[in-house]
This record gives structure tokens, C-alpha cells and sequence, in this order.
């Protein structure tokens, strides 16, 4: 019987994700049900890799992880990890025309077990873009099981405070846009949790500002839509009734202040110019308009009951794509940083947000 076949003949006992005490008979099936597509997953053929991926991807269901045991997580994770490391080498990792490495990180970030997300951070400094995007991704992955496992935590606070700061410390400096979007989206998920709201508000904040406090902004779309998402998460976790110390909450306003800046500094560069390319004057009008809520909603969680002062809408302005618009529109910032950032609660000095 070929491989694919005996892989597909191959199922996991009813019940057994769910099961909290698994016999041998139960880790015995378990190894059964992973070594049918283990074969394929590193195989040279494409249906076949298809097929192994989807089937050893297929216990973690919506359904399945909200009542998934630790004792099922652990004993599939622990018969999968060896197969998943053997794909991750230094050889294939410096072989750009390999996938095995992506292969592996695209299963490994659905296991939600401290192994998996060792070998998933420890790629995320990867030299390969497509395999620090995979490890970025498998990391947002780990925390939606995280997040959404109901019967016991599958990782302790302590575990997930250490991926969120090794996700920060590479966001502080990645290069490519869609890695960084990645790390971004992952960071997001993370700061689902109440518990780690207030780590990842500070550590998605002090990321991108030290990032793109000074940064000559990109003319491709995608650096700004990355930012955008960093913007979006910002004012969604500060949107949130839950407490988040003072303090991280000015780093989230910073961070949207930088934002705000970054724009700004796009219109003076040229970047982007009337009559130019309007996918990019899009994606910038939108991160004004992100970057300024950010700053108010952050503005009202410091100053509860109060209202955030009035200030002329930054991306209605950019969006409009004229030259005095333009123009306008670098004073308008300049205004928001004055009038808003650098008065109380903030108080932050109007030239550390860099306009030119």
C-alpha cells in the first residue's frame, strides 16, 4: 500500500483529543496516525505534501481545540517534533530553493506546546523571509490555541511572555513588510488575552516606534498596510474595558504618534504625490486615520469620563490627493503632535515625532 493511501486508511480513535488520561493503547494510535504522514510531509510531491500537511493538521479543528486535552497536545506533539526538527537543519535552512523548513513551521504552529513554539521562535531571525513569515505565522497560531483552548491553559503566562518578547525584539527590526505584518497579526492574537494585553501593548508599541521613528518611509503599499494592521491592534487592545497600566498606554500612543509622523514624512519625501500611486496614498490615508484614533482612544483610557480633544481628521485630508491638501495635511500633523502629544496625559517632546 503506498503511502498516501495508508495515510488516508489511517484515523485517529472518536474522543481522543478530548481524552485526559490516554492509555498506551491511545499514545499508540496517536504514533500510528502521524508516522502514516510523516513520509509524505517531507516528500517531492505536491499532492502528496498537500495531503500529509492536511492530515496531520486536521485534530486541531475549531472544535477540537476548544475541549483538546494536554495529554492529547503533548502526545501528538511529541510524536511529530522529530520529523518537524529532521525538516529544519542548517542545510535546508541555507538551501533557498527547500520548503522543507517552511513545511515543518506551517505544521509546528498548530500544536500549541512549549516544543513547538521553541522551534517556531527560534526561526523567526531566520535569514530566509519565507521562513521568519512561517515562523511569525505559526506563532499567531500558537497563541489562537492559546487563546482558545477552554478546558486547562496549555502554556504557562510565564512561556507566552517570552515568545511575545522575542516577536517584539524581531519586529524592532524586520525589514521585509510581510514579515512584519506577520509579526504584527501574531502580536494581535496575543493581546486577546486579558493577561497579556498589557505586555503586548507595550511591546508592539516600543517595536514599532523604535523601528520607524526616523525611517524614510517605503513607496511599496505594503511596509504602510503592515503598519496600519500595528495601528489597528494598537486602538483594539486600548479599546478594551480591561486595565492596562498608564504606562504601556502612553507607549501605545507613542507608537501611534510615530505612525502618524511616519506619513507625514512620506508626503515630504515624495513618496507619495498627487497624481501618484494611489494603492499607497490608500494604505497611508488609512494609517493617519488609525495612528490618530490610536492617540485619542489611548487619550480617553488615561483620562476616563474625559473627552479627547478635537483635532482635524489626518486621513480624510491625504486622501483627497492634492497638492494643497498634501500640504495641509503635513500641517495638520504637526498640529495633532502639538496640540494633542505633546500636552498632558502624554507630554511627549513634539521633536521626537520626526516630519521630515
Amino acid at each position: 500500500m503506498s503511502s498516501a493511501l495508508r495515510a488516508q486508511s489511517v484515523t485517529l480513535p472518536a474522543g481522543i483529543t478530548s481524552t485526559i488520561q490516554l492509555s498506551e493503547a491511545d499514545a499508540g494510535a496517536i504514533k500510528t496516525f502521524v508516522d502514516a504522514s510523516t513520509p509524505d510531509l517531507s516528500g517531492s510531491d505536491p499532492t502528496k505534501v498537500h495531503n500529509a500537511m492536511d492530515a496531520l493538521r486536521s485534530p486541531f479543528s475549531t472544535t477540537n481545540i476548544r475541549s483538546m486535552s494536554i495529554s492529547f497536545r503533548h502526545r501528538y506533539s511529541d510524536a511529530l517534533m522529530p520529523t518537524l526538527q529532521g525538516m529544519i537543519t542548517p542545510a535546508l535552512l541555507a538551501d533557498a530553493s527547500s520548503d522543507l523548513p517552511v513545511r515543518a513551521l506551517s505544521v509546528a504552529g498548530e500544536l500549541g506546546t512549549d516544543d513547538a513554539a521553541d522551534l517556531l521562535v527560534a526561526q523567526i531571525d531566520a535569514q530566509r523571509a519565507d521562513v521568519r513569515y512561517q515562523a511569525a505565522y505559526g506563532l499567531r497560531r500558537t497563541f489562537y490555541m492559546v487563546n482558545n483552548n477552554t478546558i486547562t491553559p496549555i502554556m504557562t503566562d510565564t512561556k507566552v511572555a517570552s515568545l511575545i518578547k522575542a516577536i517584539g525584539a524581531r519586529a524592532a527590526t524586520e525589514t521585509d513588510p510581510l514579515v512584519l505584518d506577520g509579526l504584527i497579526r501574531a502580536l494581535d492574537e496575543a493581546g486577546k488575552s486579558d493577561a497579556a494585553r498589557p505586555q503586548v501593548v507595550r511591546v508592539l508599541g516600543g517595536a514599532i516606534s523604535t523601528n520607524f521613528k526616523s525611517k524614510h518611509p517605503s513607496a511599496q503599499p505594503a511596509e504602510a498596510a503592515a503598519l496600519v494592521r500595528a495601528a489597528l491592534a494598537m486602538r483594539g487592545m486600548l479599546s478594551d474595558p480591561a486595565a492596562i497600566p498608564a504606562s504601556d498606554v502612553r507607549i501605545g500612543a507613542e507608537m501611534a504618534g510615530q505612525l502618524a509622523a511616519y506619513a507625514a514624512r512620506a508626503v515630504n519625501d515624495k513618496v507619495v504625490s498627487a497624481g501618484g500611486n494611489q494603492e499607497l496614498r490608500r494604505a497611508l490615508a488609512d494609517l493617519a486615520t488609525a495612528s490618530q484614533n490610536a492617540v485619542l482612544v489611548a487619550y480617553s483610557k488615561l483620562n476616563i469620563g474625559q473627552q479627547a480633544p478635537k483635532a482635524a481628521p489626518l486621513g480624510d485630508t491625504l486622501r483627497t490627493g492634492t497638492v494643497a491638501n498634501d500640504a495641509q495635511f503635513v500641517v495638520d500633523v504637526g498640529s495633532f503632535v502639538n496640540d494633542v502629544l505633546a500636552k498632558a496625559p502624554y507630554n511627549f517632546p513634539a521633536s521626537s515625532f520626526q516630519l521630515k
